[in-house]
């Protein structure tokens, strides 16, 4: 009976749950003290703290006391009092004076330090903030040195700040006598009757200026132009309409519609090719002509080119009674090269055009037509002559072989 009864015991022992071990009384006294011993280091440690603060106030306090106003009668002793407290002062401070001397910069090196600071100055970063500024004669004097052994990147990074329209003409200048000399190397190689690539041609020139914005005219395929500063063109700027000459249509008129629209140019419009003027509701015949000749080289002001009539710009502006023209759309196939290329081998022609005031000139080139490639790098260098600086090139997207360039004049780009 007592072994049954024992082994009942011990069975209800293991199936029930095991109970968990409470902590120790000594564990908890142990931990109990160290929160103890904790908060009174930390009451010892703020204590001290405040009879150090108040030590040094009282310290301090008794230091910069001013001495009452001496009465006339005993000023001597008040001063030699005074003089007695400062020299006692001075002694018990003098290892903070002497530390300080030597961080103090005599009138023998102030100098070197100043220097020092400006050297500092023109050696920062290229950021904006805290650079110094770097004068345009500065700028001037470098480029006259460099001989074009800077980048571009380079000389911005030298003036530190975006350049101002004066400085970018400058800039630009150099910039295009360094691609004018990599134009003289395929210009040899022309020459020398060697088979060179139109896009070796194209990406000699490139923009050199930037205008403050850049408008899309007319439509995002072939036909459509960019402007430089398209704002300044509107009656309320110019105080008048601007004129603008569009050589080639095709019957697109898109670059026309949005010159009337939104700027309210005056616009002609010249293609042989093209029988009838185009009609839309968006070109009024007040603001809209159509003319069917070409330009075309020949001085004497009328010829053919096959079946299609052709006159020159001068002759053009005569027969028309233009003494100024805002913008030259040369979009026709060898327009650009012998149309208007003519402008610069006769000096009757090149002063007209000047007298015309062109803020813009817009070109298309086509390299397909074998006498293009060499008198591109003419016709550029050419307007650049005359005051034309490249803003904008792209890739003709309707046209493997052909290139638009986008020249702004300086006079347009520094008002």
């Amino acid at each position: 009976m007592q072994n049954t009864e024992q082994k009942k015991k011990e069975q209800l022992e293991m199936n029930s749950p095991p109970q968990q071990q409470r902590p120790s009384s000594s564990t908890n006294k142990t931990q109990k003290n160290y929160l103890l011993f904790l908060l009174i280091v930390s009451a010892i440690s703020y204590l001290s703290f405040l009879l150090v603060r108040q030590w040094s106030s009282l310290s301090l306090h008794s230091q910069c006391v001013i001495p009452e106003q001496p009465s006339l009668e005993d000023t001597s002793t008040k001063e030699l009092s005074v003089a007695e407290n400062v020299s006692s002062l001075l002694e018990k401070h003098a290892n903070i004076l002497m530390a300080l001397r030597d961080h103090i910069p005599s009138k023998e090196n102030a100098k070197p330090v100043k220097a020092e600071r400006a050297q500092l100055a023109n050696n920062r970063t290229s950021s904006r903030i805290g650079r110094t500024i770097v004068p345009t004669q500065k700028l001037k004097e470098l480029l006259e040195q460099s001989r074009q052994s800077l980048s571009e990147v380079e000389v911005i990074e030298f003036l530190g700040r975006q350049p101002t329209r004066e400085e970018q003409l400058l800039i630009a200048d150099y910039v295009f006598e360094k691609q004018r000399e990599k134009a003289k190397y395929w210009i040899q190689k022309i020459e020398s009757g060697e088979d060179v690539s139109q896009w070796d041609v194209f990406t000699v020139y490139e923009p050199i200026v930037s205008c403050e914005t850049v408008n899309r005219i007319g439509r995002k395929e072939d036909g459509g132009k960019w402007l430089c500063d398209a704002w300044k063109l509107i009656p309320t700027n110019l105080k008048r309409r601007c004129v603008v000459y569009s050589w080639g249509s095709k019957n697109e008129p898109s670059f026309e519609e949005d010159l009337i629209g939104n700027f309210g140019c005056v616009v002609h419009t010249f293609d042989p090719t093209q029988d009838v003027p185009s009609t839309s509701p968006n070109l009024p015949p007040s603001q809209y002509f159509f003319h069917s000749w070409g330009l075309g080289p020949d001085t004497n002001g009328l010829m053919t080119l096959g079946e299609w009539p052709l006159k020159t710009l001068t002759k053009t502006m005569e027969e028309l009674g233009h003494q100024t023209v805002d913008i030259q759309k040369i979009d026709c196939e060898r327009c650009e090269v012998n149309g208007l290329g003519i402008i610069f081998d006769s000096p009757e022609h090149t002063e007209k055009f000047k007298a015309s005031s062109p803020k813009m000139v817009l070109l298309e080139t086509h390299a397909s037509v074998e006498d293009s490639k060499d008198q591109l790098f003419k016709l550029i260098e050419g307007l650049k002559k005359l005051g034309f600086y490249m803003f904008y090139v792209e890739r003709n997207s309707a046209c493997n072989v052909c290139r638009e360039f986008a020249f702004v004049h300086a006079d347009y780009f520094l008002k």
